[in-house]
């Protein structure tokens, strides 16, 4: 697929060759030649790179089977291209251009078949073509470069992206190792979601203007309807006698003062991450709001039945009794919190690659599970005694039994972690997700 994706951005660099040539030529006949030109520049590059890989051995006889089947793929292209156009001049210059320029070192790595030089040869060609018809009073076709430019561009990133995620897996490794399933899928989810979500906000660019002109108007009619709220309520707590005020119109018959000159309306654009962090930051100021009004009402309460807080502590401290404020003061979660937030945690130890240290780091997460009361597990219990825990407290007795002897394999008898290791780990991490925190014996 790399080597797909690279043959594919090497065949459309030649789009502004053919943009400027094949404008001279009639309209109806530039996108079937540019066609053509794509498919056997791309079909030519293949062959060319399967041809040279089987007869590695034999050079000279693939180096003249490779030539004779360029020469061939270009003269049929030349025809192809000449049918269209009716210039000679024009599908032999474009055809020999595109086919011998996919064709050079077809056989090359994927990372060198498209480089970062070419793709800004292409860009750089692009604009000085699109310029020049523009100069010349031609028809730019701005809608087809602007989409194969967009082509490009996103399959070089997808290429750029799993090159190097191929080079960072293998940095420490003298042969080439395949990239993990798991890692290689997140990433292709995380880039193609990038690519499809420019895509969309180019292809549907004004409605959402028109969504952010709505959305501004509406905050400003928001905002306004709020301050003449309150100034009606504090107009009618001063005691003043209520005064027939104007209705606001907000609609068709009342108009909102505009501000001088007009302004680019992507500029509201900047309005999401600003309430994104407002939105974070109230609520973070809101909830210590919250449980500071808690803790005073907690206090006053206290002094009201007569029961000093800070008395309690000294009548402690003076029995000896030891006193931690720290450990009293701060907020605790509740369990369904800690269940939620441990849930979390498993499906990330799922998305996690195999090995050892997704092993290890699932018999935290097996440690660290709801079930468990607290001082039911201590950090001097070795594996087989949380075995013997589980089994006294939970059921079924064996749910941790495959886990501890892949453990005791591993870490003691140094003999490398079993191949169900991780299967038999998720299978204790599931069986514990559904049991029950409390005791069932």
């Amino acid at each position: 697929m790399l080597t797909v994706m690279a043959l594919l951005c090497r065949a459309l660099g030649f789009y502004p060759l053919w943009l400027l040539l094949l404008s001279l030529c009639p309209a109806d006949a530039m996108l079937p030649a540019m066609g053509i030109l794509l498919g056997t520049a791309f079909v030519t590059g293949v062959c060319a790179r399967l041809l040279r890989q089987r007869l590695y051995a034999r050079k000279r006889l693939s180096f003249w089977l490779s030539g004779l089947w360029t020469v061939l793929s270009a003269a049929i292209c030349a025809g192809g291209v000449m049918l269209l156009t009716h210039s000679p001049v024009i599908s032999t210059v474009t055809a020999a251009v595109t086919v011998i320029g996919t064709h050079r070192k077809a056989d090359a790595d994927p990372a060198d078949l498209f480089t970062v030089n070419g793709d800004v040869a292409f860009l750089t060609c692009a604009v000085i073509a699109t310029v020049m018809l523009a100069a010349a009073y031609q028809d730019t076709h701005l809608t087809m470069t602007l989409g194969v430019i967009g082509t490009v561009e996103a399959l070089y990133l997808l290429l750029r992206n799993q090159l190097m995620l191929r080079r960072f897996v293998n940095r420490r490794s003298s042969t080439e190792t395949a990239v993990p399933a798991e890692i290689r899928r997140g990433n292709l989810t995380l880039v193609i979601g990038l690519i499809v979500l420019l895509a969309v906000i180019f292809v549907f660019h004004t409605p959402l203007v028109h969504f952010l002109e709505w959305l501004h108007q509406s905050l400003i009619r928001l905002v306004y309807a709020v301050g003449r709220f309150l100034y009606h309520i504090a107009e009618r707590l001063s005691g003043a006698a209520p005064e027939e005020a104007e209705e606001i119109l907000i609609g068709e018959e009342a108009e909102l003062p505009q501000a001088a000159g007009k302004s680019n309306p992507l500029w509201m654009l900047l309005w999401i991450p600003f309430i994104a962090v407002a939105w974070v930051i109230w609520r973070e100021f809101l909830s210590d709001w919250v449980y500071d009004i808690k803790m005073f009402l907690i206090d006053l309460a206290a002094r009201l039945r007569k029961s000093d807080p800070d008395a309690q502590v000294i009548r402690r401290t003076a029995a000896g009794e030891y006193y931690d404020t720290e450990t009293t003061l701060r907020r605790t979660e509740n369990e369904r919190s800690r269940k939620r937030a441990w849930r979390r945690e498993l499906r990330r130890w799922h998305a996690r690659p195999d090995g050892s240290e997704k092993f290890y780091a699932g018999y935290r997460l097996l440690l660290e599970a709801p079930c468990w009361e607290s001082g039911m597990l201590r950090q001097s219990d070795t594996v087989r005694e949380i075995r013997d825990k589980w089994a006294e407290y939970f059921t079924p007795d064996s749910a941790l039994d495959a886990v501890t002897s892949d453990f005791h394999a591993d870490r003691y008898a140094e003999q490398g972690l079993p191949e169900e290791a991780i299967r038999d780990l998720a299978a204790a991490l599931e069986r514990i997700r559904t049991v029950k925190t409390e005791k069932q014996r």
